[in-house]
Protein backbone atom coordinates (compact mmCIF):
# COMPACT_ATOMS: atom_id res chain seq x y z
CA UNK A 1 0.00 0.00 0.00
CA UNK A 2 2.50 2.85 0.90
CA UNK A 3 4.87 1.76 -2.53
CA UNK A 4 1.79 2.38 -4.01
CA UNK A 5 1.15 5.67 -2.86
CA UNK A 6 4.79 6.99 -3.03
CA UNK A 7 4.46 6.03 -6.55
CA UNK A 8 1.31 7.79 -7.07
CA UNK A 9 2.74 11.08 -5.52
CA UNK A 10 6.11 10.39 -7.75
CA UNK A 11 4.49 10.45 -11.07
CA UNK A 12 1.75 13.36 -9.94
CA UNK A 13 5.24 15.13 -9.07
CA UNK A 14 6.50 14.13 -12.59
CA UNK A 15 3.19 15.18 -14.33
CA UNK A 16 2.87 18.37 -12.63
CA UNK A 17 6.79 19.05 -13.85
CA UNK A 18 6.19 17.93 -17.31
CA UNK A 19 2.89 19.76 -17.67
CA UNK A 20 3.79 23.18 -15.59
CA UNK A 21 7.95 23.36 -16.58
CA UNK A 22 8.72 26.77 -17.52
CA UNK A 23 12.07 28.78 -18.46
CA UNK A 24 11.16 30.93 -15.72
CA UNK A 25 8.79 30.93 -12.38
CA UNK A 26 5.68 32.61 -14.21
CA UNK A 27 3.16 30.23 -16.13
CA UNK A 28 2.08 31.62 -19.31
CA UNK A 29 -1.48 32.82 -19.47
CA UNK A 30 -4.15 31.23 -21.08
CA UNK A 31 -4.85 33.29 -23.61
CA UNK A 32 -1.04 32.80 -25.16
CA UNK A 33 -2.01 29.49 -25.30
CA UNK A 34 -5.43 28.64 -26.32
CA UNK A 35 -6.87 28.72 -29.55
CA UNK A 36 -8.37 31.76 -31.21
CA UNK A 37 -12.23 32.43 -30.14
CA UNK A 38 -12.97 30.01 -32.84
CA UNK A 39 -11.57 28.31 -36.01
CA UNK A 40 -13.73 25.75 -38.44
CA UNK A 41 -11.96 22.71 -39.58
CA UNK A 42 -12.32 20.14 -42.40
CA UNK A 43 -11.68 16.67 -41.71
CA UNK A 44 -11.26 13.50 -42.78
CA UNK A 45 -11.87 10.11 -40.77
CA UNK A 46 -11.43 6.99 -41.27
CA UNK A 47 -13.86 5.38 -38.68
CA UNK A 48 -15.19 1.67 -37.61
CA UNK A 49 -15.53 -0.78 -40.36
CA UNK A 50 -12.81 1.04 -42.34
CA UNK A 51 -14.84 3.58 -43.83
CA UNK A 52 -13.66 6.97 -44.95
CA UNK A 53 -15.92 9.95 -43.69
CA UNK A 54 -15.62 13.58 -44.28
CA UNK A 55 -16.32 16.60 -42.06
CA UNK A 56 -16.70 20.34 -41.40
CA UNK A 57 -16.38 20.89 -37.59
CA UNK A 58 -16.16 24.11 -35.67
CA UNK A 59 -13.58 24.53 -32.17
CA UNK A 60 -13.56 26.53 -29.28
CA UNK A 61 -11.22 26.03 -26.66
CA UNK A 62 -13.93 24.75 -24.72
CA UNK A 63 -16.44 23.11 -27.43
CA UNK A 64 -16.43 21.22 -30.56
CA UNK A 65 -19.68 20.73 -32.90
CA UNK A 66 -19.60 19.02 -36.25
CA UNK A 67 -21.11 17.33 -39.37
CA UNK A 68 -19.59 14.54 -41.53
CA UNK A 69 -21.15 12.38 -44.18
CA UNK A 70 -19.65 8.80 -44.75
CA UNK A 71 -21.41 6.41 -47.43
CA UNK A 72 -21.19 2.95 -49.00
CA UNK A 73 -21.90 1.12 -52.46
CA UNK A 74 -21.86 -2.46 -53.33
CA UNK A 75 -22.95 -3.41 -56.68
CA UNK A 76 -23.53 -7.28 -56.01
CA UNK A 77 -26.32 -9.46 -56.63
CA UNK A 78 -28.50 -7.53 -53.32
CA UNK A 79 -27.19 -3.80 -53.81
CA UNK A 80 -26.00 -1.83 -50.90
CA UNK A 81 -25.81 2.29 -51.41
CA UNK A 82 -26.04 3.85 -48.21
CA UNK A 83 -25.49 7.64 -47.19
CA UNK A 84 -24.91 8.04 -43.06
CA UNK A 85 -24.44 12.08 -41.99
CA UNK A 86 -23.62 12.43 -38.39
CA UNK A 87 -23.92 15.54 -35.80
CA UNK A 88 -21.93 15.55 -32.92
CA UNK A 89 -21.21 18.28 -30.25
CA UNK A 90 -19.28 18.57 -26.89
CA UNK A 91 -16.91 20.24 -24.28
CA UNK A 92 -13.07 19.85 -24.61
CA UNK A 93 -10.89 20.24 -21.86
CA UNK A 94 -7.13 21.56 -22.41
CA UNK A 95 -4.70 18.94 -21.04
CA UNK A 96 -1.37 20.35 -19.27
CA UNK A 97 0.14 21.76 -22.68
CA UNK A 98 -2.84 23.21 -24.55
CA UNK A 99 -2.09 21.61 -27.41
CA UNK A 100 -3.48 18.10 -26.30
CA UNK A 101 -7.28 18.13 -25.45
CA UNK A 102 -9.65 15.79 -23.98
CA UNK A 103 -13.29 15.71 -25.50
CA UNK A 104 -16.33 14.17 -24.34
CA UNK A 105 -19.75 14.88 -25.66
CA UNK A 106 -23.14 13.47 -27.90
CA UNK A 107 -23.01 11.55 -31.45
CA UNK A 108 -25.94 11.16 -33.40
CA UNK A 109 -25.78 8.96 -36.98
CA UNK A 110 -28.67 8.03 -39.10
CA UNK A 111 -28.35 5.73 -42.11
CA UNK A 112 -30.21 6.15 -45.41
CA UNK A 113 -30.77 4.33 -48.46
CA UNK A 114 -30.45 0.34 -49.81
CA UNK A 115 -28.79 -2.49 -47.38
CA UNK A 116 -28.78 -5.44 -49.85
CA UNK A 117 -31.55 -4.65 -51.92
CA UNK A 118 -33.81 -3.98 -48.95
CA UNK A 119 -34.90 -0.36 -48.29
CA UNK A 120 -33.99 1.12 -45.10
CA UNK A 121 -37.00 2.54 -43.22
CA UNK A 122 -35.08 4.23 -40.31
CA UNK A 123 -31.67 3.39 -38.53
CA UNK A 124 -30.33 5.81 -36.42
CA UNK A 125 -27.32 5.28 -33.78
CA UNK A 126 -26.80 7.90 -30.66
CA UNK A 127 -24.31 7.44 -27.83
CA UNK A 128 -21.65 9.38 -25.98
CA UNK A 129 -18.01 9.86 -27.12
CA UNK A 130 -14.30 10.84 -25.59
CA UNK A 131 -11.69 11.51 -27.46
CA UNK A 132 -7.98 12.82 -27.72
CA UNK A 133 -7.04 15.53 -30.16
CA UNK A 134 -3.50 16.71 -30.61
CA UNK A 135 -2.67 19.74 -32.38
CA UNK A 136 0.38 18.47 -34.82
CA UNK A 137 1.08 22.07 -36.18
CA UNK A 138 -1.06 25.25 -35.51
CA UNK A 139 -3.42 24.08 -38.48
CA UNK A 140 -3.63 20.49 -38.11
CA UNK A 141 -5.01 18.45 -36.00
CA UNK A 142 -5.07 14.75 -35.29
CA UNK A 143 -7.94 13.19 -33.39
CA UNK A 144 -9.29 9.41 -32.27
CA UNK A 145 -12.27 8.71 -30.55
CA UNK A 146 -14.24 6.06 -29.01
CA UNK A 147 -17.86 5.38 -28.08
CA UNK A 148 -18.15 3.80 -24.96
CA UNK A 149 -21.81 3.00 -25.35
CA UNK A 150 -23.84 2.95 -28.96
CA UNK A 151 -28.28 2.38 -29.01
CA UNK A 152 -28.83 1.87 -32.29
CA UNK A 153 -32.61 1.12 -34.03
CA UNK A 154 -32.96 -0.32 -37.27
CA UNK A 155 -35.68 -0.97 -39.62
CA UNK A 156 -35.03 -2.78 -42.79
CA UNK A 157 -37.77 -4.52 -44.47
CA UNK A 158 -40.61 -5.97 -42.27
CA UNK A 159 -37.92 -6.78 -39.40
CA UNK A 160 -36.45 -3.64 -36.81
CA UNK A 161 -34.19 -4.15 -34.18
CA UNK A 162 -32.24 -2.59 -31.09
CA UNK A 163 -28.96 -2.80 -30.45
CA UNK A 164 -27.28 -1.94 -27.47
CA UNK A 165 -22.67 -2.14 -27.97
CA UNK A 166 -20.44 -1.37 -25.80
CA UNK A 167 -16.89 0.19 -26.70
CA UNK A 168 -17.74 -0.86 -30.68
CA UNK A 169 -17.44 2.41 -32.53
CA UNK A 170 -14.62 4.67 -33.04
CA UNK A 171 -12.13 6.38 -35.39
CA UNK A 172 -9.03 8.60 -36.27
CA UNK A 173 -9.02 12.03 -37.71
CA UNK A 174 -7.14 14.19 -39.38
CA UNK A 175 -8.26 18.11 -39.09
CA UNK A 176 -7.23 21.14 -41.22
CA UNK A 177 -8.18 24.15 -39.21
CA UNK A 178 -8.55 27.60 -40.88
Amino acid sequence: MRLSVIAATTGLVLFSQVCFASTNTTLPSSSDLSLPSSRIAIQGALITGGIFSLGLEQFTDKTEIGASVSGSINNQSSPTKTVTPVIFGGLRQALCDRTTYFAYGVDLAGTFGEDHGQHIKADYAVGPYISLEQMLTDHVMLAAWIQPYQFEYKKVGASSVSTQSFFSTGGIAINYLF
